[in-house]
């Protein structure tokens, strides 16, 4: 009975070191959830801040360019007017040239 108990204690014994060499394996492997939390933190941070100078680039760039297209269409729109203006003084000098050639052939 006494070899029995012995068996048993041994195995015991051996099976108390197994599960402490667990517990001592799990803890090693554990996580420290606040330092996982505010490294979670610190990443979204940092990919916010990415993101907002991205996002504010493009804004820059998407804002540059608009006014490059909205300069070059009132240039586009000025030129057009100024054609306009040459195109209907260009027509007066004609009608007076016109005018002048019918009032001198008039006078002969």
């Amino acid at each position: 009975k006494i070899s029995q108990m012995s068996d048993d204690m041994k195995r015991l014994i051996g099976a108390i070191s197994i599960l402490k060499h667990q517990v001592d394996k799990l803890s090693r492997d554990t996580v420290d959830k606040t330092a996982l939390h505010e490294e979670l933190h610190k990443e979204l941070a940092e990919n916010r801040d990415s993101v907002q100078k991205e996002v504010t680039s493009n804004i820059e760039s998407m804002f540059k360019e608009t006014t490059k297209e909205m300069a070059a269409e009132r240039e586009r729109e000025w030129e057009s007017e100024r054609e306009y203006e040459r195109d209907n003084e260009r027509r007066d000098r004609d009608r007076e040239r016109d005018r002048d050639r019918r009032d001198r052939d008039r006078d002969r």
